[in-house]
């Protein structure tokens, strides 16, 4: 993880080594020149409780992609819900 970055985004599920995320926010943040302040990293969590303990080894994380299996039980980790996440009962993003 760059350890300089000042906003940290990332992915949660298991499991995630099939995810391209990491390589596309890499050059999405180059193209942008954000590439020394943002960094996008994996976070495979054996299961959705850890969510609390990743969010506070990691003050600088902004901002989750959501993947399987997690989609739905996160819900019930977030302060608020869009009306279409609660029509659909699951998220991709946080």
């Amino acid at each position: 993880m760059n350890k300089n970055a000042q906003y940290l985004f990332g992915l949660i599920g298991l499991p995630l080594s099939h995810s391209f995320s990491p390589a596309y926010f890499k050059t999405k943040f180059e193209a942008l020149g954000l590439d020394r302040t943002h960094h996008y990293d994996l976070f495979p969590l054996q299961n959705i409780e850890a969510i609390g303990q990743l969010i506070h080894k990691n003050p600088n994380l902004i901002g989750l992609n959501v993947t399987i299996p997690y989609k739905q039980t996160v819900l019930t980790f977030l302060d608020a819900i869009s009306p279409e996440a609660q029509a659909i009962g699951a998220v991709n993003t946080i």
